[in-house]
């Protein structure tokens, strides 16, 4: 147990995935281990203002820490709360303040009876820790046929990220199991493949707006959000036949009257055929 008494694990964890009144429910992830025996210093990466991590301390019988805190003129810039005790080991959650940015040093003390140690987290905080690529696509495609758009996002940030994508499509394009709005979680310090699934329902070139978030808001995603998403033009040519000739006119007579019953009629009868 003696090489192991220096060991500082650093648990990432998903800042919150579902907030119930006194329940958290946390996305536990591989740990980031070090050997603390000649260095108190961690270099931790990336990380965003607001986020929450895990850190867990592991000892032997011969240390017995039983708090962690950070400095006194830090207390303001972070929260420690939910700290638990084992008889091997001592956790806790930071909270990261929204105003931080840029190099920041995080000193912890763990402290006990008889025992203290303080350990420094080195981290660089921005909002610019998700980066995307979209793969390249072929721009012609069939109605009614599931399209994808594809991208590789790249997550630096130590936490667990949720992303949303979204466009400005009509709901009509998409179906229960492809939904306009799609969420997609990233793991900490890692790349992840994602693909944007929607079904053209008219025929012809079509330009449209994608946008990949890296926060929530409430209201209307697309439209209302002014920041905090990476924007791409899609262009796509969905080749004309005959089946979406008359299946794009679902949505140029979408109207009952006595001009054009006969023709929507007619249209439908012909799709049915075809």
């Amino acid at each position: 147990m003696k090489y192991i008494k220096n060991i500082l694990f650093v648990l990432i964890l998903l800042g919150i995935l579902i907030m119930v009144p006194g329940v958290r429910a946390l996305a536990l992830l591989e740990p980031i281990s070090q050997d603390l025996t000649y260095t108190d210093t961690i270099d931790l990466g990336f990380a965003a203002p607001g986020e929450e991590f895990l850190v867990s301390f592991l000892f032997d019988t011969t240390e017995d820490y039983d708090n962690i805190d950070v400095i006194a003129s830090q207390r303001n810039d972070v929260i420690i709360e939910n700290t638990k005790k084992t008889n091997e080991s001592i956790f806790t959650t930071i909270r990261l303040g929204q105003e931080l940015s840029g190099n920041y040093n995080l000193y912890l003390v763990l402290t006990g009876e008889t025992s203290t140690k303080t350990i420094t987290l080195n981290m660089q905080i921005t909002d610019e820790v998700i980066y995307t690529i979209m793969q390249p696509y072929d721009r012609a495609t069939t109605y009614g046929t599931e399209k994808e758009i594809n991208f590789k996002i790249i997550n630096k940030s130590i936490c667990t990220k949720t992303i949303f994508v979204s466009s400005n499509l009509s709901e009509y394009w998409f179906t229960n199991e492809n939904k306009r709005l799609e969420t997609f979680t990233l793991q900490p310090n890692s790349t992840t493949d994602i693909s944007y699934k929607f079904i053209p329902q008219e025929i012809g070139k079509k330009e449209f707006e994608l946008k990949l978030y890296t926060k929530y808001t409430t209201g209307n995603i697309f439209s209302e959000q002014t920041s905090n998403y990476k924007s791409y033009l899609i262009n796509i040519n969905v080749i004309k036949s005959i089946k979406g000739v008359y299946g794009s006119l679902d949505h140029v007579y979408p109207l009952f009257n006595t001009n054009i019953m006969p023709v929507y009629f007619f249209n439908k009868l012909i799709r049915w055929l075809i």
